[in-house]
């Protein structure tokens, strides 16, 4: 039955306790065999929105796990039970009834893919749950003085903690549990007997029944989001972002059983607040969720960036500046609140941070959210610094062991939630999977960003200790030490991606080893780049395994940015480009490190020390860079990579690879910079399968352009042009030039041998804009001018007997003077190359000048499909068996890992380079940068295995460790006799073996020191100098 009683005549002076009526509750299975059902229809919603602090919102009955709860309540159910009671009645379970009334496919006001998800939340509908928790504090629904986020009564009586989030004083804890309310269980019913029958709101029976009436319930859905929506092999999640989905009820009601009691049991009701009494009068309490004044925006945020910027130089500064004043990421912004335009800039920035849900994919942009907590948080209000923990709340899943957890692109991540249908899941791109398997250089990096320092963040243990474990034995050891190179060496858009994850490790994880870790990966990777950075060209001269032609050509990535912040002449062009903008169709700038977060990542500390501008900017030319690559420790002995640069031209490659850029070659046509890129000349080439040749590549973004192509010593003035293999063909392009002997090249049916002709555009990554060759040259092996039927094609001998190539030789007129005297050395020279059928060996011999290289390449070996691998591991010795240059092995003998012009690295126990000298053990890994200008030198125990130490200057300036050091970085400027120390030890190091001091000779006056940061106590000893590592 249904009883709508008033309120005018209820008794409320009885003594008789509720308590003694609701005893016989627990006994509920025999109750309801002769009780009585009545509901409680009469209710009363209003809304807080966690985007809306200060509005009241009267009514509605949608939630989600975000921003959106409801504030639910039964005006005169206090009555209605005591009405009851007093009948001779005695209730058995009390329960909160909602019905489904449908959920949003698409929520407002929130980021949402819907492109990737519609169908999936509509075709596979959600089982959610409902969540409510009993208020404290007695609301009205009005649409002037309603709840609001920040207060019960708006403008009068705040929440002691916004959203009513305080389980002290605005809200009971977690006293009910959550229902499901969906398409399969359309009515969600929440017990609430407990409240009733025991004294968790009140001791007085009364006055739990007013609680109830006046106070109410706060509703929210439970789900943050939704590992229903995971899809197989998808790491990205791109549809399980489901918090800000709202689920919808209706109906509410307030269900009692009662069975007869047999005499009338009489409640007193405590007074009740008044509609009056709430509005008049205020309690004291104050708004905690508060946007800070415009004058104090400004001040946080110039504090912010002038405390980064104090004691830079001014050059520094100034290319700190040109960078953020381009922009392109959304931690830049933060900084632009000055004036009107600047305050809604900033406020336009706090909804965004709150439209994006828990667990949404943010793509490589997660470091924006990180770093924008770092630099920034001063200026978050409290309710956006709660949502921003609620997001790596959501990721990370902090309650969970790293046991728990599956690979995310595993078929157990799906099977999980169909076994369990746990919305939680137990896979998450930043917890277990990339935190201890190998995937790419750039998915470990931001998972082990993403937990350790989204683990600071909610202070959470789990998840710190596996991006600890990624960030060692992934990013150290595996990607930064294992060889001499990288995966990512040198992809523009990848390596960015690593770059500034390495820099976030550096400047804001929590410990000081995993700063020190973050430091001597950022010092690798700008050593590698510096390395191959031309300043002419201002480029990388450097072979690619996954870059896209924007990036060779036009695109400056973040690794450009990172660059420019250490150079005095500044590295990138187009700083009048906004960073949407194109330059010849492609992105000037790229969109995942953009320059403004390079700016913004600049402010903790530098990139490099400010001496890396010399080697940046004046490159002792010619210089060059040799490493060994053994493709994630499959290839040994190793693959190799080479880059030399010359005085106005470049040339690289890798071994083997069969990546997007195995050789180039870039030039200038001026003595001078290039600042733009028509200014510049780029070759690179390729085996196309759809041709079967070898294609070379000639880039000339220039309108006019000037060079000039011989052949066999004829000018060229008309293409297509067909010629022979035995042709040279020589290229002057302004001051460069360079030379292309065809190699005899198997004929597996072809017209033609060599045919030089305009370049085919095709669509170049991101954009899609058309990009084409100025001239390709193509070597055929095979070539007809209608298709022929495969069964025609000899595949075995395609497979096991076809070669092709070409001798490449540059020059410029710094090296020759004239393209007429580099012309009569390509004369001179003499290639001799010869197939062998019997071993199926071609042998290249080309003498140059008095150098002689030689080599062997044979066509037959384990050629497997995958990905990573171009040839089977071991095969290499196979594929080339020789190489010599003048009869010597032509690269890094064994123990020696890279080489360039100013570092090294290796495990010989001795590494040399410009006259300093590092002493450690042999078999332990260890890393030299030594400045051929300045003298400055880093030495480095890169990993946290203990070892012997000693570096030795090129002035003679000797630091020594008197034991065994642990992770160590050591930077020495010998012309101001600063050293700066850096040593970390692993729990369980601290062994007797393990070095207390170091001691610094050769210098006549005291060094200063710093140790850790902070400027170390130096005592002389003798003609010495000794520091404590204590």
């Amino acid at each position: 039955m249904a009883i709508h009683p008033t309120r005018a005549r209820f008794l409320r002076t009885a003594s008789a306790m509720l308590a003694a009526s609701l005893a016989p509750m627990r006994a509920s299975a025999q109750a309801r065999r002769d009780g009585d059902l009545f509901e409680i229809a009469d209710s009363e919603t209003a809304t807080i929105d966690g985007r809306k602090w200060d509005t009241p919102i009267v009514g509605g009955r949608t939630v989600d796990a975000v921003h959106r709860s409801v504030l639910l309540r039964f005006p005169g159910a206090a009555d209605a039970v005591a009405a009851t009671l007093g009948q001779g009645r005695v209730l058995v379970k009390a329960e909160l009834s909602l019905a489904y009334d449908g959920h949003e496919i698409v929520p407002d006001g929130y980021l949402c893919r819907e492109g990737l998800g519609r169908k999936l939340w509509t075709d596979d509908p959600p089982t959610w749950h409902v969540r409510a928790w009993v208020l404290r504090e007695p609301w009205i629904a009005d649409p002037d003085n309603g709840p609001t986020f920040n207060a019960r009564v708006n403008g009068h009586r705040f929440w002691a903690r916004f959203g009513a989030s305080d389980p002290g004083r605005d809200r009971h804890g977690d006293l009910l549990a959550a229902q499901q309310l969906s398409f399969q269980a359309r009515e969600a019913r929440i017990d609430i007997t407990s409240l009733l029958a025991t004294d968790v709101l009140a001791k007085d029976a009364g006055a739990r029944l007013l609680a109830l009436e006046q106070c109410g319930f706060l509703l929210r859905k439970v789900e943050t989001y939704d590992s229903r929506y995971r899809e197989l092999g998808n790491a990205y999640e791109w549809a399980m972002p489901t918090g800000g989905h709202g689920l919808s009820f209706a109906a509410p009601r307030l269900l009692l059983t009662s069975r007869r009691l047999g005499s009338a049991v009489v409640v007193a009701l405590p007074p009740r607040v008044t509609r009056g009494t709430l509005l008049r009068t205020g309690d004291g309490t104050r708004p905690t969720a508060v946007q800070p004044a415009p004058a104090e925006v400004v001040e946080h945020a110039r504090r912010a960036v002038e405390k980064g910027l104090k004691g830079r130089e001014a050059w520094q500064v100034e290319r700190i500046r040109e960078l953020q004043r381009i922009g392109g990421d959304r931690v830049s912004r933060w900084a632009n609140v000055e004036g009107e335009a600047g305050y809604k800039n900033y406020q336009a920035l706090l909804r965004e941070t709150m439209a994006t849900p828990p667990r949404y994919w943010q793509g490589w942009e997660i470091a924006d959210e990180l770093l924008v907590w770092h630099l920034f948080r001063d200026l978050l209000p409290a309710p956006v610094q709660d949502h921003m923990k609620a997001y790596w709340q959501a990721w990370l899943q902090p309650e969970l062991p790293t046991s728990a957890f599956v690979h995310p692109q595993s078929r157990d991540a799906i099977d999980y939630f169909k076994r369990s249908l746990d919305w939680r899941g137990r896979a998450s791109f930043f917890r277990g999977g990339y935190n201890f398997a190998v995937s790419t250089q750039n998915f470990n990096h931001t998972a082990a960003m993403g937990a350790l320092l989204g683990g600071a963040v909610i202070d959470a243990a789990n998840p710190m200790a596996d991006g600890r474990h990624g960030l060692e034995s992934l990013l150290l050891r595996y990607w930064s030490f294992l060889d001499g190179s990288s995966q990512e060496m040198l992809d523009p858009y990848y390596l960015s991606i690593t770059l500034s994850a390495q820099k976030m490790f550096a400047d804001h994880a929590p410990e000081p080893i995993d700063r020190l870790m973050g430091r001597i990966l950022i010092d690798r990777t700008m050593e590698m780049l510096v390395s191959v950075y031309h300043p002419a060209l201002r480029r990388f001269v450097a072979p690619s395994g996954r870059a896209r032609l924007s990036g060779l050509l036009v695109e400056q990535d973040g690794i450009y940015g990172a660059l420019h912040t250490v150079s005095r002449a500044g590295v990138v062009n187009h700083l009048d480009t906004a960073p949407t903008e194109t330059v010849h169709g492609m992105p000037a700038w790229g969109y995942d490190f953009p320059p403004g977060r390079v700016a913004m990542q600049s402010l903790q500390q530098p990139w490099a020390p400010g001496w890396v501008s010399g080697v940046i900017d004046d490159k002792p030319l010619p210089f060059e860079d040799t490493a060994a690559n053994t493709i994630r420790g499959n290839f040994k002995p190793p693959l190799w990579r080479r880059t030399y640069l010359g005085r106005w031209h470049g040339l690289a490659s890798h071994d083997i690879y069969l990546g997007t850029v195995d050789l180039m070659a870039q030039w200038v046509r001026a003595p001078a910079t290039a600042t733009r890129p028509e200014q510049r000349g780029q070759l690179t080439a390729r085996y196309v399968a759809n041709r079967l040749a070898t294609v070379i590549g000639l880039w000339n973004l220039a309108a006019a352009r000037t060079w000039e192509i011989f052949v066999g010593g004829r000018k060229v003035e008309a293409f297509p042009h067909r010629s022979t293999a035995a042709q040279p063909i020589l290229v002057r392009d302004g001051i460069s030039y360079f030379a292309i002997l065809p190699l005899p090249t198997t004929d597996l049916g072809r017209d033609t041998e060599v045919e030089i002709a305009p370049g085919i555009a095709g669509k170049a990554e991101p954009n899609g804009a058309a990009v084409a060759p100025a001239l390709t040259i193509s070597i055929f092996n095979f070539s007809r001018d209608r298709p022929v039927p495969v069964s025609s094609l000899d595949l075995k001998a395609m497979g096991t007997r076809a070669h092709g190539g070409f001798v490449l030789e540059m020059g410029d007129d710094a090296q020759y003077g004239s393209f007429e005297a580099f012309a009569r050395h390509i004369a001179a020279n003499r290639l001799v190359a010869e197939w062998h059928e019997s071993r199926k060996l071609l042998e290249v011999a080309y003498r140059t000048g008095t150098d002689l290289m030689e080599a062997g390449f044979t066509t037959d070996f384990g050629q497997r499909v995958e990905a990573h691998f171009p040839i089977d591991p071991g095969a290499q010795q196979h594929a080339i068996p020789w190489r010599r240059l003048n009869g010597q092995w032509p690269y890094l003998p064994a123990g020696l890992d890279r080489d360039s012009g100013w570092a090294q690295q290796g495990t010989t126990g001795r590494l040399e380079k410009n006259g300093a000298v590092l002493t450690t053990e042999p078999g332990r890994k260890s890393y030299l940068i030594a400045d051929p200008l300045s003298g400055a030198a880093i030495g480095y125990n890169p990993l946290p295995d203990p070892q012997a130490w000693t570096l030795r200057t090129r002035d003679g300036v000797v630091l020594h460790a008197d034991g065994k050091v642990g992770l160590l970085r050591v930077e020495i400027r010998p012309w101001s006799r600063e050293v700066d120390i850096a040593h970390a030890l692993k729990p369980g190091q601290d062994s007797a073996e393990i070095a207390r001091t170091f001691t610094i000779s050769g210098l006549a006056e005291a060094p200063r020191v710093t140790l850790n940061g902070r400027t170390a106590d130096v005592r002389a000893i003798g003609p010495a100098f000794r520091i404590s590592l204590a």
